[in-house]
């Protein structure tokens, strides 16, 4: 019997130490009782084997050794135990650290009193050795540790129950009382019956291995609910959203998990084919599965048969350790709501689109007014104070202007439309109009701008020449609105990139306000302004900036900072360019000396040119017919399409200016008519479509409705200007030395063409040689009718300078100053028949 009971033991400590390691070596990553289980595995081992060896030992004066390691098991399980259950209660870990300190020198203190080779007087009993208990005093001490563990355990157990919101730590406290009591009671025959001379029997040994059964098994089950890398999977399977299938060898569907199954409604178990979910057919089933199989990732799209739910399917496959496939992972993804989500966001882009062009031509349509009002103002007023608070309103409504455009190219940006269009163009014409812009402003603020280039700059280059002078120009405003005093200085160089392309570099640097570090780092946040309270007084949407990074980037450039508080910063742009001229580009500055700070001066006079302006807002004519005055062009206007078409039935135009948003008939409408309207006289003539719509692409689909080009409100003098000069024909911007042609027009009624016919009739009535035969011949009295009829018809056709001439002949004969027509005959012969060839020339060309 001895023999079972210690070989029992033996075995059971083997047991309980495999059973500590290998949850140890399992539970790696994750698990509360991991280290716990392990010690007290051990020390269940040292326990049970301790008293197992000594029951076989039959030498009792050796006997002791075993069981001090059996009571080492004891002291190190219940020390375990007790910090076990600390661990649970969550204490400080200062007060926890105490207590662990204070219990293992109590522990110790135990064994090394108990464990004395004269507390028990040894024996043997048939085929074990047992001992009976001798009178030492550290036996007491003993029975008084063991009462002060099993009090405090109860206490810590009912604390930790109060304490747990958890029903499987509750559970857990109940389990491991009830596994405590195998100990207790073990103890009443092992530790109890030595007292009474009764031969010890190891019941704790036995208790041990049965209590640590439990509190395994327990740890077992509470390890379940706890995320770990062991039963991670399944808790990510059931509760991600993605529908997740899983094919076997046989393809066929072995796993759905709850998101599956919900969305193609199928059982808990399908083991089923995808062909019998999905419309595809078994045979392009197993050509999926081949192709993935030696791809490991396929994509393929399809519908659902429940439902017809627009699918995507992911498939991976997985291999076991010799590389062949072991299984198909499937995740399922539902596209009918992003389907529906495209949709949804291109009808949001569709309505931007149209708030777009809306408040473009609403906001434009009186700031066109304003600034093209405003601009005659500044041409034509000589008031110092008129031309003070002109400058005013212009540099106000600019302001403006810039608001509105930077909030619309924001919104192309936003909508990926923000397009970079590449042309030729030179650089020096580039920076110069970004000088002009911003010139005006700075020097109000009595700031000094500089520009240093590089002279070997190439002179002209290839890119979005648009955009980069908005970028510049961005910099600019920003650093006059920025710098109260000092200097802003622009530095443009370059560097090869390679035969035909090079590295712009334009960077602007300021003597202003600067900018802390985490300013810099929001600097290019949307519809965020930095230091809000240091610069809340100045004018800005917070957008230029981030308009400016996004252009740079889409041009695949750079835009870097560097700043100072206080001290100012610079801004450089690196932008790729395409060259398309070498020559280099000299000095920049002494280019732009030359060709500034001028006053307004008219590109041409066209006084014979008709043109029609149609816009159904009288201010904006009233505009229009101001920027052109000085051209002396001829403006007729109408208000509406209906009035347009009424007047190029009446009279022959040379450009035809269109308002796009009118009342009734808008523009395209009015244009479309014109095309099929009967007895237009103007079916040839240039139409130009004006418009406050800026939305990107409007040139190119007005061009493509048969307009000739395209103008953006508000209008610009200059861009008017140049704009006329392209479409008007050379012959009607004709100048002639001594010709006034809007005296002309005003003797004729302002009928061109009846002009047209006068001039005509003037180089074929050509007085030269009546006049040199009288003149010749002294027939004064001829002479004279023959100089005055001269001057009629030269008066008549507007050229009043030999109307003069003709008429001093006239009455040099009156007055018998012969001497002063013998001096001046002829000079005045020559200038009549230079002017005769002129009208030739100009009539031939007008009726071409």
């Amino acid at each position: 019997m001895g023999v079972v009971i210690n070989t029992t033991l033996v075995a059971f400590a083997t047991v309980l130490l495999v059973m500590g390691i290998s949850f140890y070596m399992r539970e790696k990553n994750a698990g509360i009782f991991r280290r716990f289980l392990l010690l007290l595995g051990i020390f269940g081992a040292l326990w049970a084997g301790g008293y197992g060896v000594m029951g076989s030992v039959e030498n009792l004066s050796l006997a002791f050794i075993p069981r001090a390691v059996g009571l080492l098991g004891v002291l190190g399980f219940i020390t375990v135990e007790f910090n076990l259950a600390l661990k649970f209660i969550n204490i400080s870990p200062t007060k926890s650290r105490v207590i662990m300190i204070l219990s293992i020198i109590c522990s110790l203190a135990d064994y090394i009193l108990y464990s004395y080779p004269k507390t028990n007087h040894y024996i043997r009993v048939g085929t074990r050795t047992a001992y009976y208990s001798n009178s030492y005093p550290g036996r007491s001490i003993h029975f008084i540790y063991i009462t002060v563990v099993i009090l405090t355990m109860f206490v810590l157990a009912t604390i930790w129950y109060s304490k747990t919101r958890y029903k499987r730590e509750k559970e857990f406290i109940w389990w491991a009382m009830i596994a405590n009591m195998f100990l207790v009671a073990g103890m009443v025959i092992d530790t109890i019956m030595p007292v009474y001379k009764q031969p010890s029997f190891p019941g704790t040994a036995f208790g041990v291995f049965f209590t640590y059964g439990l509190l395994w098994l327990f740890a077992e089950r509470y390890n379940a609910f706890s995320i770990s890398v062991r039963n991670l999977s399944n808790y990510i399977y059931d509760s991600v959203n993605a529908a997740i299938l899983v094919l076997d060898e046989n393809y066929e569907i072995s796993l759905s998990n709850a998101a599956a199954r919900k969305l193609l409604g199928m059982d808990e178990s399908p083991s089923t084919k995808l062909s019998d979910w999905f419309n595809i057919t078994p045979d392009n089933t197993i050509t999926y599965m081949n192709l993935l199989a030696r791809e490991e990732f396929y994509e393929l799209k399809t519908t659902s048969r429940n439902g017809n739910v627009s699918c995507s399917l992911n498939m991976s496959v997985i291999k076991d350790n010799n590389g062949d496939p072991y299984c198909v992972i499937c995740f399922v993804y539902d596209l009918s709501m992003e389907e529906n989500m495209i949709r949804e966001i291109s009808q949001a882009n569709k309505a931007k689109s149209a708030f777009l062009a809306s408040m473009s031509h609403e906001i434009r349509t009186p700031i066109n007014a304003i600034l093209g009002m405003d601009e005659i103002i500044l041409r034509e007023s000589k008031d110092k104070d008129t031309i003070s608070y002109a400058t005013a309103i212009d540099n106000a409504g600019k302001n403006l202007l810039t608001l509105v455009n930077d909030i619309l190219d924001f919104s192309k940006i936003e909508s990926g439309k923000m397009e970079i269009i590449t042309v030729d163009y030179e650089l020096a014409s580039l920076i110069n109009d970004s000088y002009s812009m911003i010139n005006l402003r700075a020097t109000e603020k009595n700031l000094a701008i500089e520009i240093n280039n590089a002279k070997d700059i190439p002179s002209k280059l290839m890119g979005d020449e648009l955009r980069i002078r908005q970028i510049v120009i961005n910099l600019l405003t920003n650093a006059v609105k920025y710098t109260p005093e000092g200097k802003i200085s622009v530095n443009v160089n370059w560097e090869p990139i390679n035969d035909e392309i090079i590295l712009l570099v334009i960077s602007v640097e300021d003597t202003g306000i600067g900018m802390s570090k985490e300013g810099i780092s929001h600097l290019f946040d949307s519809f965020r302004r930095i230091d809000e309270k240091r610069v809340r007084g100045i004018e800005g949407t917070g957008l230029g900036l981030v308009i400016s990074k996004q252009m740079v980037t889409n041009m695949n450039g750079t835009i870097d900072v560097e700043s100072e508080l206080g001290k100012g910063s610079k801004f450089t742009v690196s932008i790729p360019q395409k060259v398309v001229d070498w020559e280099p580009i000299g000095d920049i500055a002494i280019s732009y000396r030359n060709t500034t700070n001028r006053e307004y001066k008219e590109k041409f006079h066209a006084p014979l040119a008709n043109l029609l302006v149609v816009d159904d807002v009288s201010m904006n004519l009233q505009v229009f017919e101001g920027l052109l005055k000085q051209t002396k062009i001829h403006i007729d206007t109408a208000l509406s399409g209906e009035d347009c078409l009424r007047m190029v039935r009446e009279k022959k135009y040379d450009i035809i200016f269109m308002d796009h948003m009118m009342p009734q008939m808008d523009g395209v409408e009015t244009f479309n008519a014109m095309r099929d309207l009967e007895g237009n006289l103007n079916a040839d003539t240039p139409v130009i479509m004006l418009t406050a719509n800026a939305i990107l692409g409007m040139q190119e689909e007005f061009i493509s409705k048969g307009f000739s080009n395209f103008m953006s409100k508000p209008i610009k003098g200059n861009d008017l200007e140049k704009m006329v000069m392209q479409y008007l024909p050379s012959a009607l911007m004709e100048e002639i030395n001594g010709v006034d042609f809007a005296t002309g027009l005003e003797y004729c009624g302002d009928n061109r063409d009846f002009y047209m016919e006068m001039l005509l009739t003037y180089t074929q009535e050509d007085k030269r040689e009546g006049l040199n035969n009288f003149f010749q011949e002294k027939k004064w009295d001829d002479y004279r009718i023959l100089a005055h009829a001269l001057k009629s018809t030269s008066l008549s056709i507007g050229a009043t300078e030999l109307a003069e001439k003709a008429k001093k002949l006239e009455f040099s004969v009156k007055e018998n100053n012969i001497d002063y027509i013998v001096d001046n005959h002829w000079f005045v012969m020559e200038e009549y028949g230079n002017l005769i060839e002129k009208m030739k020339n100009l009539v031939l060309l007008y009726r071409k």
